[in-house]
């Protein structure tokens, strides 16, 4: 593996799944440690250009969104024949690892969301839940999916 994609320097590999990777990376431009979310499109086929133009809409959509419980999306872009996507790193634990260890119940990860939970195909693996004793409760998506 390179250790670099575009003008990120790679520090190491959050997730995996069969079409992409999603990297800790540092930006050489802003300087901001990112989550950059990577897919080879390639292997998308004719999905690909929907897959590119909703990430396109999801990160203009975003711009008007300001919420301690949103981590933020910077920007998305091909990077040589990679959907790239830099979103806001947020440190913290998968919720399947946050169950596992018995850190949270499943109602305490659906009052992040204020109560209400609408995740039926989430997957645990994917998802990071990020809380301390300073800091509201934070949701990211930390994984690549189909």
């Amino acid at each position: 593996m390179s250790n670099k994609i575009g003008r990120f320097e790679i520090i190491n590999e959050i997730a995996r799944s069969e079409i992409g990777c999603t990297y800790k990376a540092s930006d050489s431009e802003s300087g901001y440690t990112v989550a950059l979310k990577t897919i080879n499109l390639e292997l998308l086929g004719d999905q690909a250009e929907a897959l590119v133009q909703r990430i396109d809409e999801e990160a203009e959509t975003s711009k008007a969104l300001s919420s301690h419980n949103i981590a933020l999306l910077y920007g998305a872009g091909d990077i040589d024949g990679k959907l790239c996507a830099a979103m806001e790193y947020v440190q913290g634990n998968s919720i399947a690892t946050m169950l596992a260890r018995k850190k949270v119940s499943p109602s305490g990860i659906c009052s992040t969301s204020g109560g209400s939970c609408a995740a039926a195909s989430i997957m645990p693996s994917r998802i990071i839940l990020f809380t301390t004793a300073w800091s509201p409760r934070r949701l990211c998506a930390g994984g690549t999916a189909r």
